[in-house]
């Protein structure tokens, strides 16, 4: 019965994990609360993730990554990989891949992919190269390359701790490094003379106009002298309130004023408004307005305004709140015009959708409006930036400082979760950032999602569900040998990763090869090895990771697009993985 219990539960899991019904922070702790109530883990057991440590590298970890991004030596990696690129698209692809993949291997790579993002866009309109070319081979590159050391990806944190948790000897800071370098030439090999061929060659347009196909949805509409509407502030009429209109720009004459709330209605003024065509008869009859001609996106374009792309960062604020919740134009003074999700354009009654991670939005408003915007850290613009950073005579502490907890770990001088830790307190200490920007660098829903999944897989085992599993696939497999064992493990895993977080996925599986190892009498070493590359294997859809979520949108894929190349890859990674883990990791 608790089997069965383990199982639906866990497929209710994958569900919400797949639809992001939820988000998935939160259905993780539905999980811990359900297998709680039920009685198959008790109340020590469930809340034992949070203090293991897995959960303690990960939490150094990001602040590792944090100090590296605020001191700027991220950056600087970023800058040297633009100076040495040249022209060339083959030459220019390699080094961005080896790039990220050498940041991925010491720092989260969704940050390393985060900081390349705007400089390699950038790099790609100056040569006249589409950025498809290059943007997913990015997000591919840093999942690559974050295999290629223990703290490389939260997976290979987490199976090399329930090794640990089961008596078995953990994996040290670069005993993932023979299979994650061949993986990773693998990779790039692979791309460079095959994969860049599948890519399309789609720009992201520099005509925003038809990028956003927005013009259809601009309007300009009259203020008679005898309206009602005349001495009354935007914000008390009501537009996009009451009716989903959002008035962009308000024509006086020969002026053109940019809209805000407090903005008084006067006579013969013309709103340049964004609407669909109900919303704008609706406002027609009510308020007795009088529609004019279709407006163009030219007309937001006067000399002191400018429009401006920009995508969420991986740990903004602004994520699950809507335009209107975080009184957006009010706040930074900026108008919405649109938001590209995925293969979609949205414009109808922008301001009551919610954000999510990898929306792009198109931006109006002034120079000076814009980069305090930029200043908040809330978004990535896709555009290259100079910026001042910040801190800069605090890098090559920074730089010591990872030096120094990567060597502790490497040498088995400190367990890798205290080193992090320990590197963590010094970079706050040496002011390569604060305690708070220390705070904001941590991405907390992955680490309450590790906390909360790894009681799952506690509930697996004590209840026999991870052996029952075990034994289907030995009586399946058994007779073929472990590396076919290994083998359907490995795609099982690849399989899941597609749809749900890297993480969860390695917790899940984690027990099962446990339960493998031990039925089979080999060391489980090889078994999670491959769970851990398999689980940073999510290269056919653009949802299986949040380095390909964020250039899903910015670089104008679709999501045919990544299974195209991604498959192909995924496959090769799979039968290179399965050559070096036996030979590296005898059974």
């Amino acid at each position: 019965m608790d089997i069965l219990l383990v199982l639906v539960i866990l497929g209710f899991a994958l569900v919400f994990f797949a639809s992001e019904w939820l988000r998935v922070d939160i259905t993780a702790m539905i999980v811990l609360v359900t297998i709680t109530i039920l009685g198959l883990i008790d109340y020590q057991q469930a809340f034992a993730g949070f203090a293991n440590p897995a959960v303690i590298t990960v939490l150094g970890m990001f602040v590792l990554g944090g100090s590296l991004v605020r001191t700027g030596v991220a950056a600087w990696i970023g800058q040297w990989m633009l100076r040495i690129a040249g022209s060339g698209e083959k030459r220019l692809l390699l080094v961005i891949m080896l790039t990220v993949g050498l940041m991925s291997a010491f720092m989260n790579n969704i940050a390393a992919v985060a900081i390349l993002a705007p400089a390699v866009s950038g790099l790609a309109r100056q040569f006249g190269i589409p950025p498809t070319k290059f943007l997913m081979p990015l997000a591919f590159a840093s999942l690559l390359g974050g295999l290629t050391t223990v703290i490389g990806t939260p997976p290979n944190i987490l199976v090399s701790m329930v090794l640990v948790d089961h008596g078995y000897e953990a994996f040290g800071m670069f005993d993932y490094t023979p299979t994650g370098l061949a993986v990773l030439a693998a990779g790039v090999v692979f791309i460079l003379l095959i994969g860049h061929r599948l890519l399309p060659s789609r720009g992201t347009r520099p005509d925003l106009a038809d990028k956003y196909e927005v013009d259809q949805y601009f309007s300009e509409i009259l203020v008679p002298p005898d309206s009602p509407l005349v001495g009354i502030t935007l914000n008390d009429a009501g537009f996009g309130r009451e009716y989903g209109v959002t008035v962009l720009m308000v024509l006086r004459g020969n002026e053109k004023i940019t809209a805000h709330g407090w903005t008084t209605l006067q006579p013969n003024d013309v709103l340049l408004v964004e609407a669909s065509v109900d919303d704008l008869l609706d406002i027609k009859t009510s308020r007795g307005l009088e529609i004019l001609a279709d407006a163009t996106l030219e007309d937001l374009r006067p000399s002191w305004l400018e429009l401006t792309e920009a995508t969420l960062a991986p740990r903004s604020r602004f994520i699950g709140r809507s335009i209107k919740q975080l009184d957006f134009r009010r706040r930074y003074g900026l108008n919405v015009i649109a938001i590209r999700r995925h293969e979609r354009t949205l414009t109808d009654r922008i301001g009551d959708i919610r954000l999510s991670f990898g929306d792009v939005l198109l931006l109006q408003g002034t120079h000076e409006r814009t980069e305090a915007l930029r200043e908040t850290g809330e978004f990535l613009f896709l555009e290259p930036i100079d910026n001042p950073v910040p801190r800069t005579d605090k890098a090559l502490i920074a730089i010591g400082v990872m030096f120094f907890t990567v060597s502790m770990a490497a040498f088995d001088i400190l367990h890798v979760s205290v080193a992090a830790i320990t590197g963590a307190v010094l970079m706050i200490l040496s002011g390569c950032l604060s305690i708070d920007e220390a705070y904001q660098s941590i991405e907390w829903r992955a680490v309450v999602l590790i906390g909360a999944m790894l009681p799952m897989g506690t509930a697996m085992e004590v209840t026999g569900t991870a052996a029952f599993l075990a034994g289907q696939m030995v009586g399946v497999l058994g007779d073929l040998g472990p590396v076919y064992l290994m083998g359907g493990l490995y795609f099982l895993t690849m399989i899941i990763t597609q749809v749900m977080s890297n993480a969860a996925a390695a917790v899940l599986l984690a027990p099962l090869a446990i339960s493998l190892a031990g039925q089979t009498g080999v060391a489980p070493h090889p078994y999670m090895m491959a769970i851990a590359i398999s689980a940073s294997s999510a290269f056919i859809t653009p949802i299986g990771h949040q380095a390909s979520v964020l250039v899903y949108a910015v670089g104008n894929y679709r999501f045919t697009d990544f299974t195209k190349m991604g498959l192909p890859l995924a496959l090769l990674i799979f039968f290179v993985s399965m050559m070096v883990i036996p030979r590296v990791w005898p059974f």
